[in-house]
C-alpha cells in the first residue's frame, strides 16, 4: 500500500488508507522568535520540510499560498508525485502567481508540473453545480519568458454539459505509455475503464468515500472483479 500524506491548515481530507500521514499546522503563542513565528507554531512550510523526510509515495497540500510551494515543488522535482490546490481563475491567473511573490517558483521548478484542473461553479437546471472547467497539460517550457508551455486537452461545454476532448494528442498518456511500456491506445483503453467504473458508482450512487475507497482498491487489484460486476 502507498503512504500518503496530507498537508493542511484545516483537516478537511480523511482517506480510506492505512498508511495515511495527516498533518495540520498549528497556532503558536506568545512573543515572535527571530523568524518571525510565535513560540510552538508549525506552519506549511515546516509541515512539508518534514513530510519529505517520510519518504511518501503521495504528498498532498491542501492550498498552495506562499513559501511551501517550494518545498512541494522541490519534493516533485526529486521524485515524489505531490498534488495541492491553488486559488486561480484561469490557466494565465494560476502561472501569474507560481511565478511572481510570495510563491516565487523558478523556471527549474514549474516544469515538475505535470496537469492542472480547472473548477468553475455553474447552474444546470437552476441547480448549483461544480464542474472541471478544463484539464491542461504542461507540455514544456519557454526558457526566454521563464514560464510553461500548455495545451488544454479536455474542456467542459457549458450548453450540453459535456466533456470535449481539444487536443491533437496527450502528452501526459504519450509519456505513460513510454514508462510502462504500453502502446497509447492501451493507456486510454485504460481510462476508458476506469471512467466506466466511476460512471457506475454515480449511477448507483455509491458517493460514501469509503465505499468507493474499497471499490478503486479492489480495481486495482484485480479489475475484471469489477468490471465483470458492472457488466452483470
Amino acid at each position: 500500500e502507498a503512504k500518503i500524506v496530507t498537508i493542511e491548515d484545516t483537516q478537511e481530507l480523511n482517506l480510506p488508507q492505512e498508511h495515511w500521514l495527516p498533518a495540520v499546522t498549528r497556532s503558536g503563542f506568545g512573543a515572535s522568535t527571530s523568524e518571525g513565528k510565535k513560540q510552538g507554531e508549525v506552519d506549511m512550510f515546516d509541515l512539508l520540510r518534514a513530510a519529505l523526510r517520510q519518504r511518501p509515495d503521495y504528498l498532498v497540500v491542501g492550498e498552495i499560498r506562499g513559501a511551501e510551494a517550494n518545498v512541494m515543488f522541490t519534493g516533485m522535482a526529486t521524485g515524489h508525485p505531490g498534488m495541492g490546490t491553488i486559488h486561480a481563475d484561469s490557466m494565465e491567473a494560476l502561472i501569474n502567481r507560481l511565478i511572481t511573490r510570495p510563491i516565487s517558483l523558478s523556471p527549474a521548478l514549474l516544469q515538475s508540473l505535470n496537469i492542472c484542473f480547472l473548477l468553475t461553479h455553474a447552474k444546470i437546471e437552476g441547480k448549483a453545480i461544480r464542474r472541471v472547467k478544463e484539464v491542461v497539460e504542461i507540455t514544456g517550457m519557454d526558457l526566454k519568458k521563464g514560464e510553461p508551455i500548455y495545451q488544454t486537452v479536455f474542456r467542459w461545454d457549458p450548453g450540453a454539459d459535456e466533456f470535449l476532448y481539444d487536443a491533437k494528442e496527450s502528452s501526459i498518456v504519450k509519456r505513460i505509455s513510454i514508462s510502462r511500456g504500453m502502446t497509447q491506445e492501451e493507456v486510454w483503453e485504460e481510462i476508458n475503464r476506469r471512467s466506466l467504473v466511476l460512471g457506475w458508482m454515480a449511477e448507483n450512487n455509491i458517493v460514501n468515500f469509503r465505499d468507493v475507497g474499497d471499490i478503486i482498491k479492489v480495481y486495482m487489484r484485480d479489475p475484471d472483479t469489477i468490471l465483470q460486476k458492472i457488466k452483470s
